[in-house]
């Protein structure tokens, strides 16, 4: 007998910050649980260039070989490939909703209704079975207390808590805060399941938030950077091969430049310092860069001299994207000042360096040019 295989589902990861939007960055890796699934299933796990691809055996008949019965959840953990990689770090905007990432979060790509691109969002804190909990605000006044209630994935409550007779207490649990107007509660998930639980925590009015919590005790151990969730439920597993694209995106910034004239060659007195944008000339389809203007500071200003010298700055009045091809045609001009009208300009550098992806990066990224 042939051993046939057919797709279950595809995930490609994708960053428009690439010219081929293809991204090497995050390594997919299934859990211990989703690795039996595979297992019990029949399927096969691979990785791809773009991303991963699981199979799984089918018989003679083309009907699956082993099929599993019930709803079914794939969980894979994220990683970066390089754990030095700050420029993915810093080239990628990870806004989801009001959030953006901190660094203690942890990325969460699941399948929605359709084929396509994965929803994102994220996890608050990846946590062992046994933790204690900080609640995301702290007392206000004097004798407040708190309320912590805990949900499964279904939205049922929980109890996470036992007295001393090992019983459990329902929820909610009220809080006190310690001396230093922090509400924090210990909690036990060694009798739960691995997954996912909302923590409601209320406190005065104004003081309501809820948090996502991975309780896993084998991730947490590990530097997880993101967790996949694909979610079948039992009609719909064989049904058709699905094809996910897991979609990064380029995050843009103002561009902020420092002529700093070092040297003292240019009489900022006699000359107009002017910085002019020509990237866009069409020669690149998927370039997507504009031609931008940059309003010029006071020049030169002496509450921003750099090092002492004379210093002129041009910021971006629109936002640029970062980009895997760099921002071509952006050059530094002078010209003699009124009179006479429309005074020649001459190119004093071409192609001006554009900001690193190194370093920490905010939503101005500065570029220092000594002339």
């Amino acid at each position: 007998m042939t051993r046939s295989f057919k797709i279950l589902f595809t995930v490609d990861v994708k960053h428009n910050f690439y010219e081929d939007e293809v991204s090497n960055d995050i390594e997919i890796v299934p859990t211990k649980e989703c690795a039996q699934l595979f297992k019990d299933g029949r399927m096969h796990f691979r990785t791809t260039s773009t991303g991963i691809v699981v199979l799984y055996r089918v018989d003679d008949d083309d009907n699956p070989f082993v099929n599993l019965n019930g709803d079914v959840t794939f969980t894979f953990a994220l990683y970066l490939r390089n754990t030095n990689n700050v420029e993915f770090l810093n080239f990628t905007d990870f806004t989801a909703g009001s959030k953006t990432y901190n660094g203690k979060n942890v990325l969460h790509f699941t399948n929605g209704a359709t084929d396509g691109d994965l929803d994102f969002g994220y996890i608050d804190h990846l946590e062992g079975p046994v933790f204690t909990y900080r609640f995301p605000f702290d007392l206000e006044d004097t004798g407040d207390s708190a309320t912590l209630t805990v949900k499964n994935e279904d939205g049922l409550a929980i109890s996470v808590l036992k007295d001393t007779e090992g019983d459990p207490i329902n929820p909610p649990y009220a809080v006190e805060a310690d001396p230093g107007g922090i509400y924090r509660q210990s909690v036990d998930f060694n009798e739960r399941p691995k997954g996912l639980y909302t923590f409601e925590a209320d406190g005065n009015p104004g003081q309501s938030e809820e948090e996502l919590v991975y309780v896993d005790e084998d991730l947490y151990t590990k530097n997880v950077f993101g967790l996949l969730t694909l979610n079948y439920a039992a009609e719909d597993l064989y049904s058709n091969a699905e094809a996910f694209d897991m979609r990064f995106v380029r995050k843009e910034t103002t561009w902020k430049y420092f002529i700093v004239n070092k040297s003292g060659n240019i009489d900022l007195d006699a000359y107009d310092l002017g910085l002019t944008d020509t990237s866009n000339d069409g020669s690149n389809p998927s370039n997507p860069y504009e031609d931008n203007t940059f309003t010029k500071g006071t020049e030169p200003d002496p509450n921003i001299a750099v090092d002492g010298f004379d210093t002129v700055v041009f910021t971006s009045d629109q936002l640029i994207p970062y980009y895997e091809s760099p921002k071509l045609g952006l050059n530094l001009t002078k010209a003699e000042p009124p009179p006479p009208p429309n005074p020649p300009q001459t190119t004093v550098i071409k192609n001006l360096p554009n900001p690193p992806l190194k370093g920490v990066t905010t939503d101005t990224s500065e570029v220092y040019i000594y002339i």
